[in-house]
């Protein structure tokens, strides 16, 4: 070996050993935005199912507070196919309304405490689709099937974020079931 050869590849050495340097640097870096990233994505499925969650809930229980707290106004909502835009002061008046009709008023804390322990169930199995990074859908079962051959009714809920809150800004229902397809894998 000349002393021309260790000069001429000492350098190359010494920016192998940078540019390996860095590269690592960089791949650690990429691999804790990932886990941030997971983390943060994460954190707004939990945000975004405790919105609907006490959208809902608030419905069910005819909490109007609840309710209007987790929507930002105006909310469109469809029913059976049929479109509508609800302000704060109409979703009062609905939520109220469908207290009277259900009852839930006259509920008491072991019963709430049990329609909430099912709600809970419900929004935890509820499919969660980002839409982008500030809107976000969940469908969930309202009424479960009653049996294998009729499908669910589901409910479907739009929520967007805005200063840091997740709000329902659409709600989607029909009061006829999904229907139901064959199962290949688990035939009647």
């Amino acid at each position: 070996m000349t002393w021309r050869s260790v000069v001429v590849h000492k350098p190359a050495t010494l920016a192998y050993r940078r540019t390996a340097a860095l590269a690592a640097s960089l791949v650690a870096l990429v691999a804790v935005a990932a886990l941030a990233r997971q983390a943060t994505g994460e954190d707004d499925e939990k945000k975004v199912r405790l919105a609907a969650f006490r959208y809902y809930s608030g419905m069910v229980l005819g909490d109007a507070d609840l309710c209007a707290g987790s929507v930002a106004f105006p909310l469109h909502t469809v029913r059976n196919g049929s479109g509508t835009q609800r302000d704060e002061k109409a979703l009062r008046a609905l939520v109220t309304e469908i207290a009277k009709r259900s009852k839930s008023a006259d509920l008491t804390a072991d019963q709430r405490k049990q329609v909430l322990s099912n709600m809970l169930a419900v929004f935890d199995s509820a499919a969660i689709q980002f839409v982008g990074g500030d809107t976000a859908a969940v469908t969930f079962a309202v009424k479960p099937a009653a049996t294998r051959e009729s499908g669910d009714v589901l409910a479907h809920l739009v929520l967007h974020r805005s200063s840091a809150k997740w709000r329902v800004i659409a709600e989607f229902t029909d009061s006829k079931p999904t229907p139901v397809f064959a199962d290949p894998i688990n035939p009647p």
